[in-house]
């Protein structure tokens, strides 16, 4: 229910815009032109055509190659955690995995390569704070036995002193402490392996040159933490710190393998995907270079491009099919898209004309009006239940197809008819005229003339019965017809900035509020008028000449003539 209402929330109510349309191009060789041709005829695209490949075509396939190659790493990648040969039973029906849009295989692959990623990420960051401090561990446990500082002295630069920890591969140490000869003040050197681990103390102002020196030979630097704990202290506290980071990264581990596992048979089914997919695209663009490939294209509703595609990938065996939004200098067809109750007046407008493409619908404000109009022309039971009848009965024996769908949406017009026509007849008690008082007299005049009907409401037969009323309803519906037509027009003008339109439009509503209540009040009787005649004469006037003050500024000379179009065309409806 809250889904039917949420519909209804949204549908346009007086006029309604055309469905936003991409061109579908479905590349495929030469072979399969008449099965996508029919693909697509089966789908419901509209304007199709064949059309010769270009290299745009070859491009795009290439790109979406580039795509598929980038997925296919992101799979091997998962694959790779997996480090145990494991045997995949496929659940999910590989056919209809095919027919899937390769955006949804893609943005699967995503989604589960994301959540491993995020792992892998936060366990590669804590390797690396794991192999620093068991490089600390490593150089620093060997000095604290000769050296007896706190963490902060041993990388320091101050006013007068510099400190720092250089590591030399073995044998360079001593060609270092040789070059830097009095720069230093004091140095302390420990093997460590095949790497020699130098402590220096030399003047603030000798740091640079020491420095240049030991980059020179090639000496690493430790990035130590300014602390100022000692280094016994430090490495008691690495003892905890290594074996917790090694039991985390452990965790992480075991995490990206049970990931992996738990979605191996989706890696593995859209892995199967992928290749399919590259060596189906991989056969195009070969084709391509042999001139055996063909294009075939046509127009789909942007709502329907995931199903056209899955439906087009199923029903030809090699192709390439891509969606494009309209370009400028396209013309995309108009597909309208009106609600369940609205739809079947779709056929009352395109007898007249297709809205353009980007153009207003008025199927809305037709189905309104036209279902009025038609109720009231019948208004009378005996007639819109042989209307009903003959809708769902005899109809479809008067022509030749009556499953398309342009036959279906004009029957329910007529029902729709009818039904309006049933309920004015109900509610003014008319069945075939006054059949039952006349000919059958079920009702004396006298009774009649008591005011006794068959009538539901008795108010709706008597106002039926007044031909004038008819006259009013029919003034002020065309009224709103024409009125509504002439709003969006303003609307429009004043997008585009169109100042004649603007000034045009606004004369045209301010004549029809200085003139139609002279007319009603001296016609049709309905009323005193609000102020003076002549009040109402001068704003008809003005109006009139900023009507044809407009039309010269948008038409020139022209204008002069056409003016009286909009005012006739205004009198007409």
């Amino acid at each position: 229910m809250a889904s039917v209402l949420s519909k209804l929330k949204s549908a346009p109510i007086i006029f309604n815009k055309s469905e936003p349309m991409m061109k579908v191009r479905v590349v495929t060789p030469k072979d399969d032109t008449e099965k996508a041709l029919k693909a697509l005829h089966e789908i419901g695209a509209l304007d199709i055509q064949e059309e010769s490949a270009s290299e745009a075509d070859v491009t795009a396939i290439e790109l979406e190659r580039d795509q598929i190659r980038e997925s296919l790493r992101r799979v091997e990648s998962m694959l790779a955690y997996v480090k145990e040969k494991e045997t995949v039973a496929l659940t999910k029906d590989v056919g209809e995995m095919y027919q899937r849009p390769l955006a949804s295989t893609h943005s699967d692959i995503d989604l589960v390569h994301s959540k491993i990623a995020r792992i892998v990420e936060k366990a590669g960051i804590l390797r690396e704070e794991l192999s620093n401090l068991q490089e600390f561990k490593k150089y620093l446990a060997p000095l604290a036995a000769e050296l007896s500082v706190g963490l902060d002295d041993l990388a320091y630069s101050g006013g007068y002193l510099y400190t720092n920890l250089y590591v030399f591969v073995l044998g360079v140490s001593d060609t270092f402490i040789d070059q830097t000869g009095d720069l230093l003040f004091d140095n302390v050197a420990v093997s460590v392996d095949e790497e020699v681990v130098v402590y220096v103390v030399a003047r603030a102002t000798d740091g640079k040159a020491v420095n240049s020196i030991a980059e020179g030979l090639g000496a690493k630097s430790l990035s130590l933490p300014c602390d100022a704990q000692s280094m016994d202290s430090y490495l008691t506290g690495l003892d905890t710190k290594i074996p917790q980071l090694e039991k985390e990264i452990e965790d992480l581990t075991e995490e990206i393998l049970s990931n992996a596992k738990e979605n191996l048979e989706a890696i593995v089914l859209l892995q199967s995907v992928l290749t399919a997919e590259d060596e189906r695209l991989a056969f195009l663009s070969n084709a391509y270079s042999a001139k055996y490939v063909t294009v075939v294209e046509g127009w789909t509703a942007e709502n329907d491009v995931e199903a056209v595609t899955s439906q087009m990938q199923g029903a030809v065996d090699t192709a390439y099919v891509e969606a494009r939004k309209p370009s400028k200098t396209d013309e995309p067809p108009s597909k309208l898209k009106n609600v369940k109750g609205v739809k079947p007046f779709e056929v009352i407008v395109n007898l007249f004309s297709v809205p353009k493409y980007g153009g207003w619908d008025p199927t809305p404000i037709v189905a309104y009006f036209f279902a009025a109009f038609f109720g009231l022309m019948f208004a009378d039971v005996v007639y819109g239940v042989m209307l009903l009848l003959s809708a769902k009965f005899l109809l479809h024996k008067l022509v030749d197809d009556p499953t398309t769908d342009g036959f279906k949406l004009f029957r329910k017009v007529l029902y729709t008819g009818g039904t309006v026509g049933l309920i004015l007849g109900l509610l003014a008690g008319n069945y075939l005229g006054d059949f039952y008082h006349r000919p059958l007299g079920l009702l004396t005049d006298a009774q009649i003339d008591a005011g006794q009907s068959f009538a539901l409401i008795d108010s709706v037969r008597h106002w039926l019965g007044k031909p004038i009323n008819f006259l009013e309803l029919s003034l002020w519906m065309g009224l709103f017809h024409v009125n509504i037509a002439h709003a969006i027009g303003l609307k429009m003008a004043i997008t585009q900035r169109n100042k004649a339109v603007i000034i045009s439009k606004i004369a045209l509503f301010t004549m029809q509020i200085a003139l139609i209540p002279i007319i009603t009040s001296s016609i049709l009787g309905s009323g005193r008028l609000p102020a003076p005649p002549d009040w109402f004469i001068y704003m008809g006037l003005i109006s009139i000449i900023a009507i044809i003050s407009a039309a010269i500024m948008e038409r020139g000379g022209f204008g002069a003539i056409f003016w009286l179009f909009d005012v006739t065309g205004i009198i007409g409806d």
